[in-house]
């Protein structure tokens, strides 16, 4: 399958490099050990998850998805990936702004022009609901691994169409959680990398808390501890330095990312990405 590349400029923008001639693009995913930061694209984007749990953050606001949630991002939302359970799989869908204007032609379908609408955009399917979905993301992934753009653009119009209509007859809208402030605030500082010192003291008094109280708050409301997600992001900036900088030791990119020394980078990196780095890296050459 066709990977979708994401090339993020400093505004946390990203350009999806969708594949020539068409209007978008659908892909299957899982749960995986290389993660995207919180981003966002000019792309309308659809999530329909088939397998497992993960914890979505969307403008400060926390979505649990588990099988057949389907969730829709809008070009103004960053969006992030918290936590991601074993086996957690979905399908994806993005679709151009020009795609978009083409299709959204009717009274119900408005907030697909706007940047970031109000209300849900979070809502649970029926299984059989979400098994027709899947079908046509099925439909859109192989006329795009076929390079038949034209078909593939059909297919995507299709799937638009059929996702927010889906979405529109589900029964049971599922309200987000809002998340604090100084939580959000501790997700920006670990994500951004820019602290000389991410411990949690050093954490706690830059969002006002103390660290029993962050400490706390973090997981109650984003599902996971800061520790884990303070290495999940270490191991995030240790790849994103490996793709930019191959030609650097392992040791000075795992330093540079965060970690203390090699040990703590070699037991931390294997927990998240369930092999050790020199295993991962060969796994990453033989990758098209």
């Amino acid at each position: 399958m066709r990977l979708i590349y994401y090339h993020l400029t400093l505004d946390m923008k990203q350009q999806l490099d969708i594949p020539r001639g068409q209007e978008g693009a659908a892909w299957h995913y899982r749960a995986a050990a290389k993660r995207h930061p919180a981003h966002r694209h000019d792309e309308l984007e659809v999530n329909l998850v088939i397998a497992g749990e993960a914890d979505y953050l969307v403008d400060g606001r926390r979505y649990l998805l588990d099988r057949g949630s389907m969730l829709w991002l809008f070009p103004s939302q960053d969006h992030h990936l918290l936590r991601e359970g074993r086996g957690f799989e979905m399908w994806i869908g993005v679709f151009q702004p020009r795609l978009v204007r083409r299709w959204a032609r009717e009274p119900a379908q408005r907030p697909w022009r706007s940047r970031n609408p109000r209300g849900e955009s979070l809502r649970r399917l029926q299984r059989s609901a979400a098994g027709r979905l899947e079908r046509l993301f099925v439909d859109a992934a192989e006329a795009q691994r076929c390079h038949a753009a034209t078909l593939a653009n059909a297919a995507l119009a299709h799937l638009m169409l059929a996702a927010w209509r889906a979405f529109a007859e589900a029964l049971a809208p599922t309200a987000p959680a809002t998340v604090h402030a100084a939580v959000r605030r501790a997700v920006d500082l670990l994500r951004g990398g820019g602290l000389r010192d991410d411990s949690l003291p050093a954490l706690a008094a830059a969002v006002g808390l103390s660290p029993s109280r962050l400490s706390h708050l973090f997981r109650e409301q984003t599902g996971i501890t800061l520790t884990t997600y303070r290495n999940r992001q270490r191991i995030e900036r240790f790849v994103q330095l490996t793709g930019s900088r191959p030609h650097r030791d392992m040791l000075s990119n795992a330093l540079d990312a965060g970690f203390g020394s090699y040990a703590q980078f070699h037991r931390i990196f294997k927990q998240v990405m369930g092999r050790g780095p020199r295993a991962w890296a060969r796994e990453a050459q033989r990758e098209p």
